[in-house]
């Protein structure tokens, strides 16, 4: 079995380990971009997502990051409440 460098095998776990945290920062920055809103409806927390439209109606077709309403996070059966509310997809 062929073995590499101990200078080559360093350089792979370090280049191996920076790519390993990138990776974590952008999962967990573009979790961060969605509002209280988006949040609950992904989770399906259907009392949340009610509370925050009664304190501001114009969440309903607000957009995350990605361009996404709070109706398109999840297809939960509550989206229909949303659509009532005048929410677009």
């Amino acid at each position: 079995m062929k073995s590499f460098p101990k200078s080559a095998a360093f350089s792979f776990l370090k280049a191996s380990r920076l790519a390993a945290i990138l990776l974590m920062a952008l999962v967990c920055t573009s979790l961060a971009f969605a509002g209280p809103i988006h949040d609950a409806a992904r989770k399906g927390d259907v009392k949340k997502v009610r509370a925050l439209l009664q304190g501001d109606p114009k969440l309903l077709n607000d957009k995350d990051n990605q361009g996404n309403t709070p109706l398109q996070m999840d297809d939960h059966k509550w989206a229909d409440v949303l659509r009532k509310k005048g929410a677009h997809e």
